[in-house]
């Protein structure tokens, strides 16, 4: 797709409709940062833990959303989102242990730190996304959920998801 083709996309209806879903990358970039430059200093930590508490008290005041997406919007953003959040998914676990590795006490408030920004993050892209891709008909989108399940320990979500539940 040439530079004047992503123009007109990005300036089209579908694309604003798109762009707050690109939020979704909030809490596994900010875990991605995170565990790519520690360990940390305790002080530092804490910014990095600011929008893990922040999102819980926006989200307890948020309405419902009711709203169905309009039947006309390309699939092919959201599947790239999906896609990079599971990639994004991958790097924070192997970097978590990586920075794990690297520290004397493991009960350090760093490593807490760390898990609670990973941990918040795997319960959006390791859960919330590998549901949507399970239900997926193609075989390499439910192997890509399945994938992101096993990062959080929980493959067999999809078995017992989809025989028990649907």
């Amino acid at each position: 797709m040439g530079l004047s083709q992503w123009a007109w996309v990005w300036r089209s209806h579908a694309a604003r409709l798109f762009a707050p879903h690109l939020l979704a990358l909030l809490f596994p970039l900010k875990a991605l940062a995170f565990v790519l430059t520690g360990p940390h200093r305790a002080w530092m930590a804490i910014p990095f833990l600011v929008p893990v508490f922040g999102s819980v008290f926006i989200d307890r005041r948020s309405g419902d959303e009711a709203r169905q997406p309009e039947p006309d919007i390309p699939a092919w953003p959201f599947d790239a989102l999906l896609v990079v959040l599971v990639v994004v998914q991958l790097a924070n676990v192997v970097l978590l242990a990586r920075m794990a590795s690297h520290i004397h006490v493991f009960f350090s408030f760093d490593t807490v730190a760390a898990m609670i920004a990973v941990g918040s993050s795997s319960g959006y892209s390791g859960i919330v996304v590998a549901h949507e891709l399970i239900h997926r008909p193609r075989r390499r989108w439910q192997n890509l959920g399945r994938l992101a399940l096993a990062t959080v320990f929980y493959e067999h979500f999809f078995t017992e998801h989809l025989r028990g539940h649907h």
